[in-house]
């Protein structure tokens, strides 16, 4: 079944684990209600990854879904102890999640040692992945037996997905103690509620009629706080803005 057929079993279990990753005593309770809404698409939590600075002497925490085989974890293990935290920061940097794996890959083209992640999984037989970026230093990814095409990612999917880790994400960040502070955004009140509007699935147009602006205005201001966010694309700035708590 399309992962975007999905999305509204999706929405409601979402709503149904939230109370779990806020009250979760512990890091599996977190990545098995995380696991709970993967398991509504085509994809499997993977992995939940912290990581500090792009420098090889800092701390990077992984955590792996109770599902990966025991020789991938270990492989995986293996490859980022070596080059592990300037691959996740690299990804971060160049090809700002969410993202699939298939797109950092042609955004990016990695070759030799910064390829050997993806090469990895090739080898277990996972053709493709999604990443969600939450919470600095915080990253979550799910894997794929096949590539995802466009349609199956609907924008719902991939909200809910991206809501899901940020959720998750915060509470891991709590219990562990593992966080870098991110620098304050200052979104205009016009910004945050066209993007808050967005996030309710409003097109521009629908935006411009509810706040009797122009359609224009309203691509204008959705622009401008995308900007200030570093989103690459409307659904990027949405889902920045949901987990920093701005809309």
């Amino acid at each position: 079944m399309a992962l975007a057929t999905k999305s509204p079993l999706m929405l409601r279990r979402l709503k149904y684990v939230a109370y779990t990753f806020a009250n979760a005593a512990d890091i599996t309770t977190v990545m098995s209600a995380l696991d709970t809404i993967a398991r509504d698409t085509d994809l499997r939590l993977f992995t939940v990854t912290a990581r500090a600075e792009p420098s090889f002497d800092l701390r990077i925490k992984r955590f792996m879904a109770p599902g990966v085989p025991a020789r991938l974890q270990s492989s995986i293990r293996t490859e980022y102890q070596n080059l592990g935290h300037a691959a996740v920061w690299s990804i971060a940097k160049n090809a700002p999640p969410p993202i699939t794996m298939s797109e950092i890959m042609r955004r990016t083209q990695p070759v030799g040692r910064d390829r050997r992640i993806f090469d990895l999984l090739i080898d277990f037989g996972q053709r493709d992945g999604y990443c969600c970026a939450s919470n600095l230093p915080w990253m979550v990814s799910y894997i794929a037996d096949h590539v995802l095409k466009g349609a199956e990612l609907s924008a719902e999917v991939r909200i809910a997905l991206d809501t899901a880790s940020t959720m998750a994400t915060n509470r891991m960040r709590d219990l562990t103690g593992f966080a870098v502070p991110e620098p304050p955004i200052a979104l205009s009140p016009r910004e945050k509620t066209t993007l808050q509007h967005l996030s309710d699935g409003l097109t521009a147009g629908e935006i411009a009629e509810r706040l009797k602006l122009t359609e224009a205005t309203v691509r204008t201001f959705i622009l401008r706080g995308g900007k200030k966010l570093g989103a690459v694309n409307q659904l990027h700035a949405v889902s920045i803005a949901i987990r920093r708590g701005l809309i």
